[in-house]
């Protein structure tokens, strides 16, 4: 009874936001659902390749983040680090900002962030996925889409016992992706942790 109470909540919650700003969606926690882990493995662990940022977000909390200068293949990068790892250490109040590479489209400014970083997660780090959240929006005129975002547990290193959100240093799974985009280890980011 106190599920459909609160799926109907929810769904009058969705209605007003619906109606203010043209657009409605629904979070649920899809931990349990193994289809939609795409390449991560429930519980599974896996090790950093190379040494990323643990940035703070105002939407999707603590993240991992490579440094942007990395041109990495296929990756989900939607959260902007700052450019170096090297930098960042040498003078963290300088080596905090993310500055684009080529001008903002439309204009001849660059982009220049002030990213909230908390550290550095080092490579060789081992991480275990927890959770995975499904997001559902239907946007007007748009329809209806469907987005995953995998977390995990820091298992080792100076961030450990600490959750994180890894979408970006995930990849989009193109083997399993259909209607919902799920992703798998980043290729030279994350592997498989060898027992």
């Amino acid at each position: 009874m106190n599920k459909l109470i609160n799926l109907i909540a929810v769904l009058v919650v969705s209605f007003f936001v619906f109606l203010g700003f043209g657009c409605a969606w629904i979070n649920q926690d899809a931990s349990i659902d193994a289809k939609l882990w795409g390449g991560y493995e429930y519980q599974g662990r896996y090790q950093l390749l190379l040494d990323v940022f643990l940035i703070k977000t105002f939407s999707d909390g603590l993240v991992l983040v490579p440094a942007s200068s990395y041109h990495l293949p296929n990756i989900m990068r939607i959260h902007m680090s700052p450019n170096s790892i090297s930098q960042y250490k040498k003078d963290p109040d300088k080596g905090s900002w993310y500055i684009s590479e080529q001008p903002h489209p439309g204009s001849s400014h660059m982009i220049k962030h002030k990213v909230r970083v908390v550290g550095i997660v080092e490579k060789g780090t081992i991480i275990q996925c927890t959770k995975l959240t499904k997001r559902t929006t239907w946007v007007l005129g748009h329809g209806f889409n469907t987005r995953v975002t995998p977390y995990a547990l820091i298992t080792s290193g100076s961030f450990s016992k600490t959750t994180v959100n890894i979408l970006s240093i995930s990849a989009i799974d193109l083997e399993k992706s259909s209607d919902t985009v799920l992703f798998t280890p980043a290729p030279f980011v994350l592997a498989k942790e060898a027992i």
